[in-house]
């Protein structure tokens, strides 16, 4: 169930985690976000993907976008290059190469991703 303002929160709570570099509660807020099912929007996803960065913890940054699902991580892709505070690293160029290239795939094998 999608809640627009507890999603903000919920933001707002993994902003300050990457503000202070707690990476230890903003996994748990990430965990928690996931389990509840608010990843479907793009606050939820701008969010964790902001903390992750922050707290220089590329590999769940790289999981976050690279996350088999291409549809997902293309749009949090171009997010992140519209945000002025994050700036795709090389990690994340070639996770959104990666997804783009499982993209292609899926398109021309006729698959769903």
């Amino acid at each position: 169930m999608y809640d627009a303002k507890y999603v903000t929160k919920m933001a707002s709570v993994l902003s300050a985690c990457a503000m202070n570099l707690d990476l230890e509660f903003g996994r748990r807020i990430c965990s928690y976000i996931e389990n509840n099912e608010f990843t479907e929007g793009l606050i939820s996803n701008n969010a964790m993907l902001d903390m992750y960065v922050k707290c220089e913890n590329i590999n769940d940054a790289k999981d976050l976008l690279n996350n088999g699902k291409p549809r997902e991580a293309l749009p949090l892709f171009h997010e992140m290059q519209l945000n002025k505070d994050a700036k795709p690293n090389e990690v994340t160029l070639i996770c959104a190469l990666c997804a783009y290239a499982q993209l292609g795939q899926s398109i021309l094998l006729n698959k769903d991703t």
